[in-house]
């Protein structure tokens, strides 16, 4: 068994073994490269990363996702030398040291983290579609109150207000009705993402753990699986707490805080 560390980048990964680096940039180089009794140690790199290690596990080799705070840390404390190679060497020694902070690469989490994210920016283009609608209704509709609707009765009512959009002769008529369109399709978007990342959580062992956290939605039980997903991995609830709240910032005035 090999213990491997790698970097990796957009065009290339550089693998270490302990004692050389070799920079692979193709599949086919990567096929010739691993044995599937290899043990390969990535820091979280978002798609590349996992473009490598969907390619590594298929080559039967077992893949650990090294905790990117934690080993930039110790990475930190060794050496403030950057490159490529040293980075893949000292995945190796974290992954001796900190065992308990590699998880296994598991292609459910990746699914649900770009299953949330999507869903982020979903929401991002919901409120631009919605924002930029309301302008276009209040030039559209002077003396009527429509661009200053509730999101809720906005969205209840778009459907009808596509229909009248339609047959409304204004020069802005066409602009507001593809963002209305644009925004229906968002919705709908909205609603697909919703279900399937909730019943990606639910079946999820650690569900009911999170149910018993008190004023935790769905959403955002998915939410935390989807960047702890192993709860069993920590010692305690405070440990767990502390873990999910890394980068977070508080801010306190007065004399107490809940």
């Amino acid at each position: 068994m090999r213990l491997l560390g790698c970097d990796v980048g957009a065009e290339f990964i550089i693998i270490h073994d302990g004692k050389t680096a070799t920079k692979i940039t193709t599949p086919l180089e990567a096929q010739a490269y691993i044995k599937n009794s290899d043990v390969v140690i990535l820091e979280q790199t978002g798609a590349y990363g996992v473009r490598w290690c969907e390619l590594f596990q298929s080559l039967g080799a077992k893949v650990y996702i090294a905790d990117g705070r934690d080993f930039k840390s110790y990475r930190n404390a060794y050496s403030r030398k950057k490159d490529d190679a040293t980075d893949a060497l000292y995945l190796i020694q974290y992954y001796k040291e900190k065992p308990h902070k590699c998880r296994p690469y598991n292609p459910q989490q990746v699914h649900i983290r770009a299953l949330i994210r999507q869903h982020l920016r979903n929401q991002k283009d919901i409120t631009q579609h919605a924002n930029r609608l309301r302008q276009y209704l209040a030039v559209i509709y002077p003396t009527e109150e429509l661009y200053n609707s509730t999101r809720h009765r906005l969205f209840k009512n778009l459907s009808q207000l596509i229909q009248r959009l339609k047959e409304t002769p204004h020069a802005l008529s066409p602009l507001a009705l593809s963002e209305a369109q644009k925004l229906s399709i968002c919705l709908q978007e909205a609603q697909h993402l919703q279900e399937e990342i909730i019943s990606i959580a639910r079946n999820h062992p650690d569900y009911e753990i999170l149910k018993t956290f008190v004023g935790l939605g769905e959403l955002t039980i998915a939410t935390l699986l989807a960047y702890s997903w192993d709860i069993s991995t920590f010692k305690s609830k405070d440990s767990y707490i502390a873990y999910v709240l890394m980068g977070t910032t508080l801010e306190q005035s007065g004399k107490s805080i809940n």
